[in-house]
């Protein structure tokens, strides 16, 4: 069994392409062994670009410890979603008063959260004795600048948890060393989300042929079509609402926005579809996104990659075992696929793609 693997491992290993993918592997798989976040600052630090520095954001419950708060304080956390549900956690354990939640969602503050309230931001001007605590992930800065400019929120009552600035390399997906564009692309857009990524793709790729989107969400798809919309319809772009899978199904799907998956534990439904089902025209990329069921929308895929070898983008950082079985089953499928390894974030470990091109 144990030879097995580290064959398996090897044989992924000595297959990728140059090495930096080499490098990024060894740390992320040394990470997942161990825990210690110095092999993602070194990812981070190495090979980053555009950014200075290997400092990351580790996770809420070590910065919350770090930041030391005061347990006479009474707090409101901002943000009813994983974040501020981590943050209260993590509160509690300290001793720290939570009197309430805030959010803008008006679901969330008719349902409450935790047992406790959650408040609109409009009311945070009377609860002038209490402190914000800013538990959403990437808008921050955005939430801050409203409630001190339009709420006229004291700056002081304001803490951010999260006060290493996200940096998300803009080529994510689109590596120039690696992604070359021909004519006529047809590019698979799996976890379309707000559409940025398929954006991006357009402005990189101008004579593209057609682009098709995945995306279960409908608050998302509403999204899209808005965008595309303001496009003039973008008649090459076919918008699917359907999330991707092995087979045709319906799962449940847990979470909102981009972060947004596939779990037993979730209370929406989805519909979802195997994409070689859907998918006639000849594919030349496809990216995936999706939170964790990237393998098995692989294998849904199984035909058209086989078929037409399209350039492959996917998200391996989602499951600890996806660093290896996702390669694992792209070099299965079509042995002659070169592999690369590309890291895109100073935030958490995320954001590491898998690159599969002729």
């Amino acid at each position: 069994m144990h030879n097995t693997f580290f064959q398996d491992m090897k044989k992924i290993y000595e297959g990728l392409m140059d090495e930096e993918s080499k490098a990024i592997f060894r740390n992320r798989l040394l990470y997942q062994a161990t825990g210690d976040w110095q092999y993602i600052r070194d990812i981070v630090g190495q090979y980053l670009r555009g950014y200075e520095g290997n400092e990351i954001f580790t996770g809420l419950k070590d910065t919350l410890e770090k930041m030391k708060l005061d347990t006479q304080d009474i707090y409101i956390i901002y943000g009813s979603g994983m974040f501020g549900q981590i943050a209260y956690q993590a509160l509690r354990n300290q001793g720290i008063c939570v009197k309430a939640f805030c959010d803008a969602d008006e679901q969330k503050q008719r349902t409450g959260c935790c047992g406790l309230q959650v408040l609109a931001p409009e009311t945070l001007q009377q609860e002038v004795q209490t402190k914000v605590l800013l538990a959403v992930w990437n808008q921050s800065a955005a939430i801050k600048k409203h409630l001190q400019e339009q709420l006229h929120i004291d700056a002081n009552r304001l803490i951010d948890c999260f006060p290493i600035s996200n940096y998300v390399d803009k080529n994510q997906y689109f590596d120039e060393d690696i992604i070359k564009f021909g004519e006529n692309e047809v590019f698979l857009d799996c976890g379309c989300y707000d559409f940025e990524t398929s954006k991006i793709f357009m402005e990189k790729c101008p004579s593209y042929h057609k682009i098709i989107c995945f995306e279960p969400d409908e608050k998302n798809q509403a999204c899209i079509r808005e965008r595309v919309a303001k496009r003039n319809g973008e008649g090459r772009i076919e918008i699917l609402p359907f999330g991707v899978w092995e087979k045709k199904d319906t799962l449940y799907f847990q979470g909102c926005g981009s972060s947004a998956k596939v779990s037993d534990a979730g209370k929406e439904r989805i519909d979802v579809v195997a994409v070689d089902e859907v998918v006639k025209d000849k594919v030349t990329f496809i990216k995936m996104d999706i939170e964790g069921s990237e393998l098995k929308a692989l294998m849904g895929a199984r035909s058209i990659i086989q078929r037409d070898k399209p350039k492959l983008a996917i998200c391996i950082y989602h499951k600890p075992e996806d660093m290896l079985t996702i390669p694992q089953y792209i070099q299965n499928l079509v042995p002659e696929y070169k592999l690369y390894i590309r890291h895109y974030s100073n935030y958490f470990a995320t954001e590491t793609v898998l690159y599969a091109v002729i």
